[in-house]
């Protein structure tokens, strides 16, 4: 009896295994590939997307991998951001995407052309001071960056780009991100030399950072003592923005103070 019980349970084991793999072959096999965007764009073509992810029809759900299709997808369409892909079990999978919002506009070294990037300094495209898109940028002047590759991050640990990713991301903080941004930034210009920022407003107003120390908490300190003007206050057409070691506070200045 007790060999036959053996027998028995190994093959409710075996035929276990055959009903797991056939249900894995077939009922978790891939059937629907979609995309989903936030916005209409024409920058979004479904096929294309599905086609870049390398996500095939009749492979199996579990397998896919999630940080290799967004890599090849954002490396084919440089101007879109996968924010997930979303496995429907058992067969379904939905390509969640939203389209880059170019912010700034870089010189090229030893090039009459600029980088545009977006607010995580990805390199969207490379273009000539006669694209419309050149017009609408936040100008970054002051840098230039040699051989940018569409597609490509800046590189951040160069101190100059980190400073660039703090501006973007306390913007983005404050909901100055997208086309908010493009409305209230006009120009950031490095002073390399001096280690000073000028963000002017399209507002007028003229921000000034020095130093590096703390470079966020300033920015955000800067931003807050622009908006304790009221939006009817001359201060906020002209003049500049800047801490005053002897006040120890934000003040502001209607010449420059550097």
């Amino acid at each position: 009896m007790k060999g036959n019980a053996r027998i028995i349970v190994f093959v409710a084991i075996v035929l276990l295994i055959i009903v797991i793999v056939l249900l894995n072959m077939t009922l978790f096999t891939v059937n629907s590939i979609t995309v989903l965007n936030e916005v209409e764009s024409q920058l979004i073509d479904e096929q294309s997307i599905i086609t870049s992810s390398n996500i095939r029809i009749g492979s199996n759900i579990f397998v896919l991998s999630e940080k290799k299709s967004r890599e090849q997808i954002e490396i084919t369409h440089p101007y879109l951001e996968v924010k997930n892909i979303e496995r429907v079990f058992p067969n379904k999978v939905v390509i969640h995407v939203s389209v880059r919002i170019p912010l700034m506009a870089i010189k090229i070294r030893d090039a009459e052309l600029y980088a545009v990037i977006d607010s995580s300094l990805k390199i969207l495209q490379i273009i000539d001071a006669n694209n419309s898109i050149y017009h609408t940028c936040t100008k970054v002047t002051g840098l230039e960056v040699g051989n940018p590759v569409v597609g490509n991050f800046l590189d951040v640990s160069n101190s100059y780009n980190s400073k660039l990713s703090v501006i973007s991301n306390v913007a983005n903080n404050e909901s100055l991100n997208g086309i908010a941004f493009l409305n209230f930034f006009e120009k950031i210009d490095f002073n390399t030399d001096n280690d000073i920022v000028n963000i002017k407003l399209r507002s007028g107003v003229t921000i000034c950072l020095k130093d590096s120390n703390d470079y966020e908490e300033k920015f955000r300190y800067a931003l807050e003592a622009y908006r304790l003007y009221g939006e009817q206050s001359a201060k906020r057409t002209y003049g500049y923005i800047y801490h005053d070691k002897t006040e120890k506070a934000w003040v502001w200045q209607e010449t420059y103070p550097y």
